[in-house]
């Protein structure tokens, strides 16, 4: 192709210098661009006519490959042709003027095959995911973290979700979540390509059901008079390992305390439960209750009268040993059993009159409670003051206070 491509320029080259040494006025010039190319080749051919002696009446253009010829009467154009089949091909420009005078003119052009084209693209592969999860078991609530990779043989980016099969996704290759619900799970990986192809990756997660912790509780002393002092003590466990936190509650309305251990003191009779809850992270709750019994405490007394018998006027010194289990003892009130009364724990009295007396102590404790009566006797017997004969050898005796004493014979 390329040796005729040259024969075909060197004929054109040949015609132009023959017209040239004839002197002939009538010159023309043909420029066809590219010269070579592969098929469709699109050329555009420039004619440039000039005479010298006369008008130029006709310039024909013949692109060589049998499509029409171009005639015109414009001595210089330009114009597009495209050669559609490889070959080589000879573009001839003739001009005739008024005077008969001819002049042609060539250019050869080479359009070769053109190239193969090129393979298909291979088809879309889909993608492949890898995914791992862990842990795959556990009780509820059970955090999981799932990581995952997605690759595409095309090279495609790839949209990736993870659903975690309890109706909630995670944007993303990886994620944590956690499952609240006893139950078995699916979580999938799923990438997506350009094309719309999908690969996943699987795993499944089983979730237990949360167990309740346990408690045992132990309170010392459980019983004993206000204010009562007492220590508990629990210890708590969780069979699924989980994280508790404990509370002491003492059934008074008081505070809770913090922990398995603590230290309370109660202040008023009655009857308690101690009580400790242990609550883990699934508010699962187990409990453990002891009761406490403080019992109601009155003060105790004991009474000594001194002396406690003797003729009147007889000084009696009481003196009175009370005592309270609750060390808040409050008033010592002595009864000296003839309308007179005295707060102590040690009191003087003087009986006017003879007589038998109880005399009796009570005391209270701040809190108003009563100890229990104790009395211990006083006799006082009255001073004869005065004999009056009665007759028949008979001698009456009286008291100070009038009364009749005895008669004496």
């Amino acid at each position: 192709m390329m040796r005729k491509s040259v024969v075909f320029l060197a004929v054109c080259l040949a015609l132009s210098l023959s017209a040239l040494a004839q002197g002939n006025p009538l010159q023309c010039t043909l420029l066809v661009a590219p010269a070579s190319g592969a098929a469709p080749l699109a050329v555009t051919a420039t004619v440039n006519c000039t005479d010298s002696a006369a008008p130029i009446t006709l310039v024909t253009l013949d692109w060589g490959d049998g499509s029409p010829q171009v005639q015109t009467t414009q001595s210089s154009f330009s114009l597009p042709h495209t050669y559609g089949t490889p070959g080589g091909y000879v573009v001839t420009v003739t001009a005739n003027d008024a005077l008969s005078n001819t002049a042609v003119v060539n250019q050869g052009v080479t359009v070769t095959a053109p190239p193969p084209p090129p393979p298909p693209p291979p088809p879309n592969q889909p993608p492949t995911c890898t995914l791992t999860v862990a842990p795959t078991t556990g009780t509820a609530p059970l955090t999981v973290t799932a990581t995952g990779s997605c690759t595409d043989p095309d090279g495609d980016t790839l949209s990736e979700v993870l659903d975690w099969g309890d109706h909630t996704t995670t944007s993303a290759a990886s994620g944590t979540h956690t499952y609240n619900t006893r139950g078995r799970y699916t979580v999938t990986l799923t990438a997506t390509d350009t094309g719309g192809l999908t690969g996943s990756a699987t795993q499944t997660v089983v979730v237990n059901r949360n167990q309740t912790p346990t408690c045992t509780l132990s309170v010392t002393p459980n019983s004993g008079p206000a204010p009562l002092t007492v220590t508990a003590t629990a210890v708590c466990s969780d069979s699924d390992g989980d994280t508790l936190t404990t509370v002491i509650s003492w059934g008074d309305n008081t505070p809770n305390t913090n922990g398995t251990t603590g230290t309370h003191t109660y202040n008023a009779s009655g009857s308690f439960t101690v009580t400790v809850t242990a609550t883990d992270p699934a508010n699962n709750q187990g409990k453990a209750s002891q009761p406490v019994t403080v019992a109601t405490t009155t003060p105790t007394c004991t009474v000594q009268a001194s002396p406690s018998s003797g003729n009147a006027p007889l000084v009696v010194t009481v003196t009175a040993n009370c005592a309270d289990a609750g060390n808040d003892l409050g008033t010592v009130l002595t009864d000296f059993g003839d309308g007179f009364y005295l707060t102590g724990n040690t009191s003087t009295h003087t009986y006017v009159s003879g007589g038998s007396y109880a005399v009796t102590v009570i005391a209270h404790d701040k809190a108003g409670n009563a100890s229990q009566p104790v009395s211990t006797p006083v006799t006082v017997s009255d001073n004869p003051v005065l004999f009056v004969g009665a007759g028949n050898g008979q001698v009456e005796q009286f008291s100070r206070s009038g009364n009749k004493q005895a008669t004496l014979n």
